[in-house]
């Protein structure tokens, strides 16, 4: 507590957060992805971690996975490529402002390759006699003698098939071959290149065998679980796998768990029966709704459907909300091929702008294949572009195994 002389009031402040140790507290630079988890008290869900290198001090937790809080007293956070060597520090800070004492670490040069031996040198002569003639370049190529042999067992080769040539030539038999280069005297002999084949390219996609015109919403049921992979191409440090595993269905919504499979962080996400997006909450019971709900899919899904939304999301926290501008289509049937199988699916291109105060953040394109089968998007691929720094983003998401009732 702390007495403030304006007001007269006593002021209750936040509890800070307090960082004991680190592990590892030092680590080689350059060795792409490191983990550093955090040993103290009072770490909260959302708090956020400053990482001071000797070149510069950036903020981490706005991204997923950056910083994974285990529970009050440890934390994980995820470094990428850390670089300089030199003298680092990390401090954090709680969603309700407490702020946690500095703790370092240190980031050390890797080691230097071993140096290469030193070429040996010929031992020294003895007195009167003559130094040894050094070592003679080794020889390229055929010598004389050797393209002369190399030329008669070819000619011989020739008279051999020139001979089995005059027999009857039968459908299917390929002709011999009736001259081969040979050497000019005192040249090496070079053999005949090897014409280069391009294999063919692969047709982009296989027509589906068994989907209808128009695949319905698919029937969700309690206990159908999904297994997720998500590839960060920019920004590897982000990418995870994901559990999802339906826990309740009415006709009105879908609630299931996300379990990140390596922290074992879990939220819940509540659909409509199309698969829109309704809200999210953390452990803590923070998190957002969207009004509509986020409209992904659109059923019936048939070839050349299209649809359109603006949809709002509302934080629980107090920030500035989203509104999210979408617009789909259906742009046909295709076979794709996930780590768990091979799926006759529905390709669905989804086009979004996001706009915070009116202003437009981001541009994205996601493109997502349906799988009855599986009851779900068992591929997407995104790409998106933040408008205000210029930053490039592109993730894929693939089904990598599953289990639905029937």
């Amino acid at each position: 507590m702390r007495y403030c002389p304006f007001c007269g009031l006593v002021v209750e402040l936040p509890a800070a957060p307090r960082i004991d140790s680190v592990a590892p507290d030092a680590f080689v630079a350059g060795t792409e992805i490191r983990s550093i988890h955090l040993a103290g008290e009072g770490f909260q869900e959302g708090m956020r971690v400053t990482v001071s290198s000797p070149s510069s001090e950036f903020s981490l937790g706005s991204e997923p996975d950056s910083v994974q809080i285990l529970d009050a007293s440890r934390a994980v956070v995820v470094l990428d490529d850390p670089r300089p060597a030199g003298a680092w520090s990390l401090r954090v800070a709680n969603p309700d402002g407490g702020v946690s004492n500095s703790m370092g670490f240190r980031v050390e040069e890797p080691p230097e390759p071993p140096p290469e031996p030193p070429p040996v040198a010929p031992p020294p002569s003895r007195p009167g006699e003559p130094a040894p003639a050094p070592a003679a370049p080794p020889k390229r190529g055929l010598s004389l003698t050797s393209a002369f042999v190399v030329a008669a067992v070819l000619a011989v080769t020739v008279v051999l098939w020139s001979s089995m040539g005059k027999q009857e030539s039968k459908p299917g038999v390929v002709p011999p071959v009736t001259s081969a280069p040979v050497a000019p005297p005192g040249q090496g002999f070079k053999p005949p290149t090897t014409p280069v084949v391009t294999p063919p390219v692969p047709p982009p996609s296989t027509p589906p065998q068994t989907l209808p015109a128009s695949v319905s919403t698919p029937d969700i049921r309690i206990g159908d679980r999904w297994v997720l992979q998500t590839t960060d191409h920019l920004n590897p440090q982000w990418s995870n796998s994901t559990e999802r595993l339906v826990t309740a269905v009415s006709s009105s919504g879908i609630t299931m768990t996300s379990r990140n499979t390596r922290s074992n962080y879990t939220r819940t996400l509540t659909y409509t029966p199309e698969w829109n997006l309704v809200s999210e909450r953390e452990p803590s019971g923070k998190g957002a709704d969207y009004s509509p709900p986020m409209r992904y899919l659109d059923f019936p899904l048939e070839t050349g459907r299209t649809w359109n939304a603006e949809v709002r999301k509302r934080f629980s926290d107090g920030r500035p909300e989203r509104v999210y501008r979408l617009s789909g289509e259906v742009q046909g049937q295709e076979r794709v091929q996930v780590r768990a199988g091979s799926f006759d699916a529905v390709r669905v291109m989804l086009r979004i702008e996001t706009l915070e105060n009116g202003a437009l953040l981001s541009r994205a394109t996601d493109v997502s294949w349906f799988a009855a089968a599986a009851k779900r998007s068992v591929k997407t691929e995104e790409t998106s572009e933040d408008l205000q720094t210029g930053q490039q983003s592109r993730r894929s998401i693939e089904l990598v195994e599953y289990s639905v009732s029937r």
